[in-house]
């Protein structure tokens, strides 16, 4: 209850924060650079999936006070006028009868063997799940923010990485060429630069297409225009390792604040719920219904009148409907308990699988680094001895395409890292926005 809790004040803090951001125009979102929380602010409270799963929790709650009205008294106005003309039997003629009523009428269910708590229970039962629902809805959201948010980022990486390589082979281009003017290179050598520059012009223009498009998923994620241009902030590359708690623990704390399990555990108390109604039917049903109010055989009420009166219903034979309806109530109990046990196995796999990918990520990340610093290193060499006349073109190019290659490979080892600690917060059912590694990593809220 405390992650629902917790929870439920993110929300509203995120709708409230959302609100002020947007009450300007989009050109304020255009100029200033969003962080991943406000990016997570402002879907929450625009994606149109969340604002639905909302309308199904309010429409849960207006249930539950529908079967809370069961328990008050119903009273209602009723008045009329009739005129009857009717033929006599023996003489010829009719006969006219009047009467009027104007009364205030009054009834009451006293008893109903517990179906009335029984569907007072299962609508707040139901209530809990839409609850639950709500809440799962808005870590998905932000997870699905947070990768892609990464990933817009990822893509301006690799695209700066492919403007770096153009340049950098330019620069090859016309080393190649001034080696030839001298005579100290052959044709071949200008031909193959050359080729590698237009192979980093397609692969610069591929990036920026990327680019474009992961710009439209984040919006479109966040609930905004796809059109839309946001800028975002830098992605943290200085973020250090964590070591994991160990998986056992991830579990728990999953278990105690996955919005599922919350679910799962009301969609049992629902079914209860139904088994109670069901059992409700071999039982008698008490009444009291009394009006007072005006009455009398003419066309305008002038006497005073009421009426009071207890009823009892007993079933007696429906069929077997009762012991049918205690059947399937049963059965379905059965049934959200096995989902529950379920749901329960699949969470206890999603930590695992996640905690799992987070470590690897983190050591891919490092490993990457490494890459990076060796690669830059033998295209550094490969320059310096191509340009001294020791080294061929084709060794300054492969040194090129792996230092191409390695700064690629981090930036997607990056990607990973954060992507797959936003997975693990998601597994844990946290936010990612607001557990960063660190937090996820030690299994803490």
């Amino acid at each position: 209850m405390r992650a629902a809790g917790t929870l439920v004040m993110v929300l509203a803090a995120g709708r409230l924060a959302a609100a002020q951001a947007l009450d300007g125009s989009t050109d304020e979102l255009v100029r200033q650079p969003l962080s991943l929380a406000r990016c997570v602010t402002i879907a929450l409270e625009r994606n149109p999936a969340l604002r639905a799963a909302r309308h199904g929790e309010r429409a849960a709650a207006a249930h539950v006070g529908e079967e809370r009205s069961t328990f008050f008294p119903k009273l209602a106005l009723d008045a009329g006028i009739t005129r009857a003309n009717t033929p006599k039997l023996r003489d010829e003629g009719h006969a006219s009868a009047d009467e009027s009523r104007a009364l205030l009428v009054g009834s009451l269910l006293l008893f109903e063997g517990g179906a009335r708590g029984g569907r007072l229970a299962g609508a707040r039962a139901e209530q809990a799940v839409a609850m639950a629902l709500v809440d799962a809805a808005a870590l998905d959201l932000a997870t699905a923010v947070a990768i892609a948010y990464y990933e817009r980022l990822a893509a301006e990486g690799m695209a700066q990485v492919a403007a770096d390589t153009v340049v950098q082979v330019a620069t090859h281009v016309k080393l190649a060429e001034a080696r030839l003017a001298s005579g100290v290179a052959a044709r071949y050598d200008v031909l193959k630069a050359r080729t590698e520059k237009a192979e980093a012009d397609l692969l610069l223009v591929r990036a920026r297409g990327t680019l474009r498009v992961t710009e439209g998923a984040l919006a479109r994620t966040m609930g905004l225009p796809v059109a839309l241009s946001l800028a975002i902030e830098p992605m943290p590359e200085d973020v250090p390792a964590q070591a994991l708690s160990d998986v056992r623990r991830l579990a728990a704390v999953a278990l105690e604040q996955r919005p599922e399990l919350r679910a799962a555990r009301a969609r049992i108390e629902s079914r209860r719920a139904e088994l109670r109604v069901a059992t409700a039917g071999y039982l008698p049903s008490v009444g009291a219904a009394a009006d007072v109010g005006l009455g009398a055989a003419s066309l305008v009420p002038d006497r005073g009148r009421w009426t009071v009166g207890l009823g009892v219903s007993v079933p007696l034979f429906e069929g077997l409907l009762t012991p049918a309806r205690r059947a399937r109530a049963s059965a379905e109990e059965a049934r959200a308990l096995d989902e529950h046990a379920l749901t329960q196995q699949d969470v206890e796999f999603e930590v695992w699988t996640a905690a799992t990918r987070f470590g690897e990520a983190q050591e891919a990340r490092a490993a990457a680094a490494i890459l990076v610093a060796s690669a830059d290193e033998s295209a550094r060499v490969a320059d310096g001895m191509y340009r001294n006349g020791v080294a061929s073109i084709i060794e300054l190019v492969d040194a090129q395409a792996a230092q191409t290659a390695a700064r690629n490979r981090r930036v997607l080892a990056i990607l990973d890292f954060h992507a797959a600690a936003a997975r693990l917060a998601r597994a844990l059912g946290q936010q990612p926005a607001t557990s960063g590694p660190a937090a996820i990593a030690g299994g803490r809220r």
